[in-house]
């Protein structure tokens, strides 16, 4: 489980990654999974100007999981084209 503090960290990273998305010249698309709507995360996402319309700049936030959201079944390449973050650090 993650600390309040952990939790707090991630939001103000995934707030970041929609502001440079949103001005760049070419953004992407941006997936952030696996987060459930009844979670902390989502709480304070949800405490953001503006997070109801992040999706139409091409970022989504979703319960699914990574594999699910990008089903492999449909393109058997899209998990090889995924670039993702993650807290784990060598």
């Amino acid at each position: 489980l993650m600390t309040e503090r952990e939790i707090a960290s991630l939001v103000q990273q995934l707030r970041y990654c929609y502001s440079y998305n949103k001005k760049s010249p070419n953004p992407c698309l941006v997936a952030a999974t696996s987060i459930s709507r009844s979670g902390r995360t989502r709480k304070l996402l949800e405490k953001e100007a503006g997070f109801t319309t992040w999706h139409q700049r091409a970022y989504t936030c979703t319960e699914e999981s990574l594999e699910n959201y990008y089903n492999p079944n449909t393109d058997p390449t899209v998990l090889s084209k995924i670039v993702y973050l993650t807290s784990d650090s060598a």
